[in-house]
């Protein structure tokens, strides 16, 4: 594990391991935050580009925070019963296996 190898290394340095938790949380969020955010500064764009309504991107950018929240419990659930590792494994296989399936 990379942990095994990362801890020593640190606590050479006088840092403590959490810190090191708290950078890769703190990054995660922010790209998350970013994803989740920048639709609607792209609404403008996407208006101009291809001529849809904002109503019709808004609906869809709803829509779509609407599924991420009602997925979230089945989520926890599956994390809770198989663990976060297969979960997060699966869901990247699935999204690469989507993104695959669109472009054929």
């Amino acid at each position: 594990m990379l942990s095994h190898l990362l801890a020593p290394a640190l606590a050479r340095r006088g840092i403590h391991y959490g810190w090191a938790i708290v950078a890769v949380t703190f990054l995660t969020m922010l790209a998350t935050a970013a994803a989740m955010g920048m639709p609607g500064v792209l609404l403008l764009p996407l208006k101009g580009e291809f001529g849809w309504d904002l109503g019709e991107i808004s609906g869809a950018l709803a829509l779509r925070l609407l599924l991420y929240g009602l997925v979230a419990p089945f989520a926890a659930a599956l994390m809770q019963r198989y663990g976060m590792r297969v979960v997060v494994a699966s869901a990247l296989g699935v999204i690469v296996w989507a993104s695959g399936w669109r472009r054929t």
